[in-house]
């Protein structure tokens, strides 16, 4: 059976994310004929509501679907969301991811490159110089635009009262239209937050440093020495610092009191040693009128450790951990709504000898925790200081 004809028939490739973690559900479908949805919702709920039974609740927050009628519910807007859009995409040529995750914010992907961003040049006039990369924005903001009303407007007919327009609905753009010998990479990537663009996609020296290895070895039939490499080490990370200014900067934080979270972040012990963990727990809550979704399963994991003042961030291990060790719930988001609050435990590696978990190499000084994890949202908080000794200081 050709599923491809069932999952692209409005021009959309749809993608759904289906994850158990406890009470916490989520669905895939990838290339599943539409009249099947309903029986693979069973088998899931079955599984649910058996692993569910021998869990605990989380006090009383909100997580993904419990229910066969919710399931059917997130099924119908889920539908909705995606038919709606591909009456924008469709006639422009362009595929999209969605994900719909709990039932109660939308993730949208886009990715042009290859013959679609020829056409996408063609549609812009084939701008040049200095005008390529305010096209390209325009274009995406106009995209965005067209997604975030179709998704609120889809929210609201399913009567989804809670959906906050200002943080449940994202955009990813990315369009591999940018000359590689000005921008070292093709690609333009924006994440749009609501209607701000909160990221901007750079090219890392390690990306760079891969295209000139593979460019070296297409010119030369070779992998290149360690001298040779060591120079194209030293190339890639000098491009990385030289174009960083040709990209775009994120829009400016545009917040109010609607969405306001007030972050609490306690301590245990101020003075530590070089290389023992910063210990304590960090509390989180709304104090807006609009709902709020942070992340769980990975706990609260963006405390940042700042040099003092706060105007720079502590130097980090690197690691391909977290760096921080956290004791929360394993579900995937919490939701807070006004008034409603979650606190977790963490553990903040500062011992570069351990740096599977990553975390900040911090020497003699004082240093300052601060809870920036969440965008286009007033964050209110009180930096705490910790003391690292000198060497020698504090053994007894």
């Amino acid at each position: 059976m050709n599923s491809e004809a069932h999952s692209e028939p409005m021009g959309l490739r749809l993608r759904e994310t289906c994850s158990l973690r406890k009470a916490h559900l989520t669905r895939r479908i990838d290339g599943v004929p539409r009249h099947r949805w309903v029986a693979l919702w069973q088998v899931l709920l079955v599984v649910v509501q058996v692993a569910a039974a021998a869990l605990p609740a989380f006090a009383q927050l909100h997580f993904g679907p419990h229910t066969e009628q919710e399931g059917a519910s997130n099924s119908l807007l889920f539908t909705q969301l995606s038919e709606s859009a591909a009456t924008h995409l469709k006639p422009r040529g362009l595929k999209a991811d969605l994900a719909l995750v709990d039932g109660e914010f939308a993730v949208w992907e886009v990715v042009v490159r290859g013959p679609d961003a020829q056409r996408l040049l063609i549609e812009l006039e084939q701008p040049t110089g200095d005008d390529l990369v305010p096209a390209l924005l325009a274009w995406a903001r106009s995209l965005n635009e067209s997604l975030s009303a179709t998704t609120a407007r889809c929210f609201a007919e399913q009567h989804r009262d809670l959906f906050n327009p200002d943080v449940d609905c994202e955009v990813y753009v990315h369009m591999e239209a940018l000359p590689v010998d000005i921008y070292a990479w093709s690609g333009l990537s924006l994440h749009f937050t609501g209607k701000r663009i909160s990221r901007v996609g750079h090219p890392s020296q390690w990306q760079i440093l891969a295209r000139l290895r593979d460019e070296f070895n297409k010119q030369h039939g070779m992998p290149p020495t360690h001298d040779e490499d060591e120079r194209l080490r030293n190339e890639a990370e000098e491009l990385a610092l030289k174009v960083r200014d040709r990209y775009p900067e994120p829009d400016p934080e545009n917040v109010h009191g609607h969405t306001q979270l007030t972050y609490d972040i306690q301590v245990r012990g101020r003075m530590i040693r070089p290389g023992e963990s910063i210990c304590g727990t960090i509390t989180l809550k709304n104090t807006g009128t609009g709902r709020l979704h942070v992340e769980g399963s990975h706990g609260i994991k963006d405390i940042k450790v700042l040099n003092a003042g706060g105007a720079t961030e502590a130097s980090r291990i690197r690691s391909r951990g977290a760096g921080i060790q956290i004791d929360v719930p394993e579900y995937e988001y919490v939701y807070l709504r006004s008034g409603e609050s979650i606190t977790s435990d963490f553990v903040i590696n500062t011992d570069p000898q351990v740096s599977v978990l990553g975390g900040y190499d911090v020497s003699p000084g004082t240093y300052l925790l601060d809870y920036r994890g969440i965008t286009n949202v007033e964050i209110v908080g009180e930096r705490k200081a910790i003391e690292v000794l000198p060497k020698g200081e504090g053994d007894g």
